[in-house]
C-alpha cells in the first residue's frame, strides 16, 4: 500500500476507514510508521503534512463449495468519541444548563440531532460516526435555558498539534483568547492573546485546570504550550 498525506480534517480512524482497515491502530502502530509514532506520540492528534504508511488490509480466506449458499456477518466499525468541555471564566464547568448538540457529515446530513442537560463535571462524550466532518454546540447558561445560548461551530478532525503554532492559535481562540485567524504564523494578535492567557493563568493561579504560563509578554514559550494544553484539556 502506498503512503498517505495527512489533510486538513483527517483522523486516524477516518484514514483506515477510508483504506479498509479496522482500526486506527493498524496505521499507527505498523512498524513502517515508528518515526510518525516518535513525531506524534498522541495519536488523536495529527497534521496536514504528516506521511504515514498504510499497511495491507488482512484479508482472511473462508473457502466455500460453489453451489451452495454462504452467510457473513460484517463486523461493524467501532464509532468515535466526541468530547467537549465548555467552562466559565471562573474554570467552572456549565452544570446542569440545557444544550443542544448537532453532528453532520460532508453531506451535511445529519448524524445526531440530541438535546439535553450538561452533565454535573460539564464534560460531553458522544458516540460518532468516522463520516462526521462537523456540528454545531448550542449552550444556555440562564438556569431555567432562558435568553439567546452561547454557540460553537465544530470542525472534527481539524485541530492541530501544540508543536505547531495554528494548534496554538486554535487552543486560544476555542478558550476565548481571541487569536483571530489560524493562519500558523505568528502576528500581533496572535502575541496579544498569548499575553492575556499568561496574564489569567497568573490571576487565577493554583486552581486545578491552571499551570504557570511564565509571564505576560506574548512569547510562545514551552510554557505557555504546556499551559495551554492543561488549561485546554488536550
Amino acid at each position: 500500500m502506498p503512503w498517505y498525506t495527512v489533510v486538513q480534517g483527517d483522523w486516524l480512524s477516518k484514514i483506515a476507514a477510508r483504506f479498509g482497515l479496522p482500526s486506527w491502530k493498524s496505521i499507527y502502530y505498523a512498524p513502517e510508521n515508528a518515526a510518525f509514532r516518535t513525531k506524534r506520540p498522541d495519536p488523536n492528534l495529527i497534521y496536514p503534512g504528516d506521511e504515514v504508511w498504510i499497511p495491507e488490509p488482512n484479508v482472511k480466506p473462508d473457502p466455500g463449495d460453489t453451489e451452495k449458499k454462504h452467510r457473513f456477518k460484517l463486523k461493524p466499525r467501532p464509532p468515535e468519541v466526541l468530547r467537549l468541555l465548555v467552562r466559565r471564566d471562573t474554570g467552572e464547568p456549565f452544570a446542569d444548563r440545557k444544550f443542544k448538540l448537532i453532528v453532520w457529515d460532508q453531506n451535511m446530513q445529519v448524524l445526531l440531532d440530541e438535546e439535553g442537560l450538561v452533565p454535573g463535571d460539564g464534560i460531553m462524550e458522544r458516540q460518532i460516526p468516522v463520516t462526521a466532518t462537523g456540528g454545531r454546540y448550542l449552550l444556555w447558561p440562564a438556569p431555567d435555558a432562558s435568553g439567546t445560548p452561547m454557540a460553537w461551530r465544530l470542525k472534527i478532525g481539524h485541530l492541530d498539534p501544540i508543536e505547531t503554532v495554528s494548534g496554538v492559535q486554535a487552543r486560544l481562540n476555542n478558550t476565548g483568547f481571541h487569536a483571530g485567524d489560524v493562519t500558523g504564523e505568528i502576528n500581533q494578535q496572535t502575541t496579544d492573546a498569548i499575553a492575556e492567557f499568561q496574564r489569567y493563568c497568573k490571576a487565577h493561579s493554583g486552581q486545578p485546570h491552571i499551570a504557570d504560563a511564565g509571564e505576560p509578554d506574548g512569547a510562545l514559550s514551552p510554557k505557555v504550550r504546556q499551559a495551554l494544553v492543561k488549561f485546554y484539556g488536550a
